[in-house]
């Protein structure tokens, strides 16, 4: 289990993503539960922060005629 932290390195997001794997069918209202909870809200973060990035810097470039 990896320790329970913000999300800073790609290999952090690797990681989160392969425990969110071993955790997906855990039961409901677990302590295991609420990791992947927690760790699926991280990722998820990550994912629409990535995505927010990608989408100025297209809108950047098409403002910059590239």
């Amino acid at each position: 289990m990896i320790e329970l932290r913000p999300i800073k390195t790609e290999a952090d997001y690797r990681a989160a993503l392969s425990e969110i794997e071993v955790l997906f069918d855990v039961q409901p209202n677990t302590p295991e539960c609420d990791r992947l909870n927690i760790l699926a809200t991280l990722v998820e973060a990550i994912e629409v922060m990535k995505i927010t990035i990608m989408k100025f810097v297209k809108n950047f470039q098409q403002g910059c005629g590239e």
